[in-house]
């Protein structure tokens, strides 16, 4: 199954149709092999083992198709994987609690700390709201944007230097800390953002 943006209208249909019609659709996302795949290596980066990628797996598929049935206006606007990758992220994150935020706390720089109540990395995880979280990236830049969605899939500095063509992992790191910041910036100047993307 193709999961680019011109068959999401006619999956979301599927999913509503039938229970059959249901049922095919978490057959194909489970043999899905490079949706798997991405998710597992993330969950195994993170520090999760093979027992946290199936739970996070079989919950990320039966949230997207709940949410489906329960939103009658859902729609999405990144490609199908990309958004069930940012459901098991959050999934992951809720799963292995204090073990991954402190696994993947990086701002070395001291710019951002966690008791922040605005904290930027907290709308990577909202999967649901992918709309909201396109158009808040959209303000901060396409660079910044493209920095920040590598990080929150997952990518490491060096993997990033090499995606974006930057020099090394130092200046990798720095622009991704510039781009929080300036997303942090931003989500303080627009509370009504914010409010939108709490859970």
């Amino acid at each position: 199954m193709t999961k680019g943006h011109a068959d999401i209208e006619t999956l979301i249909n599927k999913i509503r149709s039938s229970v059959a019609g249901r049922n095919q659709i978490i057959k194909d996302l489970y043999y899905d092999t490079g949706l798997k795949n991405s998710i597992r290596n993330f969950v195994i980066k993170k520090g999760g083992d093979q027992s946290d990628f199936e739970d996070v797996f079989n919950f990320t598929l039966v949230q997207f198709v709940k949410t489906v049935l329960t939103k009658k206006d859902f729609s999405i606007s990144t490609p199908l994987n990309n958004y069930l990758f940012g459901i098991a992220r959050n999934l992951l994150f809720q799963k292995l609690g204090d073990k991954l935020k402190n696994r993947t706390q990086d701002f070395e720089e001291g710019m951002l700390t966690e008791t922040d109540s605005n904290h930027p990395e907290q709308i990577f995880l909202l999967g649901e709201k992918s709309d909201i979280v396109n158009r808040v990236l959209g303000n901060i830049g396409k660079r910044c944007k493209e920095v920040l969605m590598l990080w929150s899939m997952g990518y490491s500095m060096k993997e990033i230097a090499k995606e974006m063509n930057y020099k090394s992992e130092i200046m990798a790191r720095k622009k991704k800390c510039l781009c929080l910041k300036e997303l942090l910036l931003y989500l303080e100047a627009n509370p009504q953002i914010t409010e939108q993307l709490r859970p």
